[in-house]
């Protein structure tokens, strides 16, 4: 930037006035914060998961791409839930993009686990597959059929979008996640069991396994967080172990 801001005047280009367009601006009035918190919250979102797999050293590189498949199974549920409106849809909505992100996270969970697959090799493969899979989704079997064949979905019913706090803002419920999520996992990591086991696994993997704690188990979590445990194959080791 200061390269730049050097550079660009000689140039005849108003670099101050650029920067100010893309850091001050938008935080001038409510439109734009809360423009901002719409790209901010869900990326805060996914440290907070990164942060569990980073501590516990499973180096997922893939949120980008876990991201687009949650983003990708909420879309296409809120698509199939736009002529069935009832309180709540919202909430399915929300749970279908919290599933499909751990399933596409569990791929990469499983070839760890499974067949020894490194998971920053597979993490970053899957965030390719994910962005190829969105392209086809939005230019077949999602897309608008009134969108003047541009690479789009329809727009989702209102009953299907998060509770707005006003309807002059975008700013919805999605706010509020990271004062409740954000807590909850300095809590977990802190003050529980499961963080003990994710902290010391991390620094020590040769002390977290004499100490009893199963790498898989750990592996697993950190990946497919919001996926029950048991309906995966290796449940049934973590409980004998």
């Amino acid at each position: 930037m200061l390269t730049g801001a050097c550079i660009l005047p000689f140039m005849g280009v108003p670099a101050l006035e650029g920067v100010q367009y893309f850091f001050v601006e938008p935080l001038r009035d409510a439109y734009g914060l809360s423009e901002l918190s719409l790209k901010v919250v869900p990326i805060y979102i996914c440290a907070l998961g990164l942060l569990l797999c980073f501590r516990s050293g499973v180096w997922n590189i893939g949120a980008e791409g876990q991201f687009l498949a949650g983003a990708m199974t909420a879309g296409a549920t809120a698509l199939w839930l736009e002529s069935v409106v009832f309180p709540g849809a919202w909430v399915l909505v929300l749970l279908a993009g919290c599933v499909g992100g751990a399933l596409y996270a569990g791929c990469a969970a499983l070839l760890k686990t499974g067949f020894g697959v490194s998971e920053i090799l597979s993490t970053i493969m899957l965030n390719y597959i994910a962005v190829h899979l969105l392209m086809y989704l939005v230019n077949g079997p999602l897309k608008d059929p009134n969108g003047y064949a541009f690479p789009e979905s329809a727009l989702f019913s209102p009953h299907t979008q998060l509770p707005l706090f006003s309807e002059s803002v975008r700013a919805n419920l999605l706010l509020v996640f990271p004062f409740v999520l954000g807590p909850l996992v300095w809590w977990v990591l802190k003050y529980t069991r499961l963080g003990f086991e994710l902290r010391l696994l991390g620094r020590s993997p040769a002390a977290a396994k004499n100490a009893g704690i199963a790498p898989t188990r750990i592996v697993l979590f950190v990946l497919i967080t919001c996926v029950p445990w048991p309906v995966w194959p290796e449940a049934a080791r973590w409980q004998a172990q």
